[in-house]
């Protein structure tokens, strides 16, 4: 009887034994998964917070970038509009031989660099023969081959002759239209610095564009210093100069200069029928054939604002074809 009360109580001692072993690996077990999901929502708060502080880095990074840029220079502002009557626009430009470099742009700069700094273009700009160019805030290039082919100051705010005349003072010499209209003022007070300022306005004295020249410049030629300088609705219906895109079609110009100017309309017209509507093929080879097909080596040649406007109008085919870029010194040079 004594052994089998010893043998009853070995059994459960051993059973005891067995279920304290058993509750110690639940519990070990219940603590490991514990601690497997507080690391689990550790690493996932972690990655959280980690998230959180490298936005924070980019968007100091931006600020930082912005506030580079719209510092860096005191005469313009961060969309990169500039007061040509401030004092530090004045000082800047007008003082300095700029021909060739303002604001970080240079001539022969490739356009993609000064996208780099300023970004894509935000308007047209505009100089003393046309609004085709590229503007970047207040400053517009002429782009030629896509380089920087000539710097000019465009103006966000409306600027009068009468407020240019007051602040730059008496101009050296005036440059007026056939009509007598005054078209540039030209400040050359210093004749040993190699530039002269000239500024260009349209028919209602108020200011398009500002750039600086050689002393030997010499403007000749039509102007065409602004699309506010392009006849209304009514007087182009009245002109007869609303241009259809056709080729071969009959002739209204009264000279050779005319006839130049009225086909790189008609170009003109082609090509932007075709950007409004790309499936208009025909429209692009009309283009073609106008500046390229039908056009005779130097045709472009003997008029500087008919040689601009020519040169925008290859430039422009030139983005579908790029054949226009390697023939086009051929109609533009004599």
């Amino acid at each position: 009887m004594k052994k089998l009360l010893l043998l009853s109580m070995t059994a459960m001692l051993m059973a005891a034994c067995g279920d304290e072993e058993e509750t110690k690996e639940k519990g070990a077990s219940k603590v490991e998964t514990e601690t497997s999901a507080s690391t689990e929502e550790k690493k996932e708060v972690s990655t959280e917070e980690k998230a959180k502080e490298t936005k924070k880095v980019v968007e100091k990074k931006d600020s930082t970038e912005e506030k580079n840029l719209s510092g860096k220079y005191p005469y313009m502002d961060k969309d990169g509009h500039i007061d040509i009557l401030s004092d530090a626009f004045i000082n800047a430009y007008t003082r300095q031989n700029r021909i060739e470099e303002f604001a970080g742009i240079t001539q022969g700069m490739d356009v993609a660099e000064v996208e780099k700094m300023y970004g894509k273009p935000t308007h047209d700009g505009k100089s003393r023969v046309g609004s085709n160019h590229e503007r970047f805030g207040d400053i517009a290039i002429e782009n030629t081959d896509y380089k920087v082919s000539q710097i000019y100051i465009n103006s966000s705010t409306p600027v009068t002759r009468e407020e240019i005349l007051a602040k730059y003072g008496v101009a050296t010499e005036v440059w007026k239209s056939d009509d007598g209209e005054v078209i540039s003022l030209v400040y050359n007070n210093n004749h040993s610095n190699g530039f002269q300022l000239i500024l260009h306005f349209d028919k209602n004295d108020n200011f398009i564009a500002m750039e600086q020249q050689p002393e030997t410049y010499q403007m000749t030629g039509e102007l065409i210093v602004s699309d506010d300088d392009a006849p209304s609705a009514n007087e182009a219906k009245e002109t007869n100069s609303e241009v259809s895109c056709e080729y071969g079609g009959p002739t209204v110009a009264e000279n050779e200069k005319e006839e130049r100017l009225l086909t790189i309309a008609i170009a003109n017209k082609c090509l932007d029928n075709f950007e409004q509507n790309p499936s208009d093929k025909e429209s692009q080879t009309v283009a073609w054939n106008l500046m390229i097909r039908g056009a005779a080596p130097g045709a472009f040649a003997d008029y500087p604002d008919v040689k601009a406007a020519a040169e925008k109008v290859y430039q422009r085919l030139g983005k579908y074809d790029t054949r226009a870029l390697e023939y086009k010194d051929d109609y533009l040079n004599p």
